[in-house]
């Protein structure tokens, strides 16, 4: 899903968007299979581990998030120009995760 659309219609068709001549376009993207209806409110699950779950030990944290390394993660973006459709495939390879504890330390 992209910026502007609702969580409620994640699953359906999203309207194109249009970029006129020379013009610019700032968006961004978020997985729908990361948005989630709970405890009455909607949620954006992070992408990334960012801390430790309940119960979670620091040792298993870190497996988790040293088990991302090297994972790649990809995004398809259809261009349409005078009728003629081009798909752009891009790939994010993970090669360093800092968690939040870690970046904290640093601000």
């Amino acid at each position: 899903m992209h910026y502007g659309v609702k969580f409620i219609t994640r699953d359906q068709p999203q309207p194109s968007s249009i970029i006129v001549s020379e013009g610019t376009l700032e968006d961004m993207i978020f997985p729908i299979d990361y948005v989630e209806w709970k405890h009455n409110e909607w949620n954006q699950n992070p992408l990334l581990p960012i801390k430790m779950s309940y119960g979670e030990g620091k040792e298993q944290f870190e497996t988790r998030v040293n088990n991302l390394k090297g994972r790649v993660v990809g995004m398809l973006l259809s261009l349409e120009r005078k009728g003629i459709v081009n798909e752009y495939i891009f790939y994010f390879r993970i090669e360093n995760i800092q968690t939040y504890e870690e970046i904290r330390r640093f601000i």
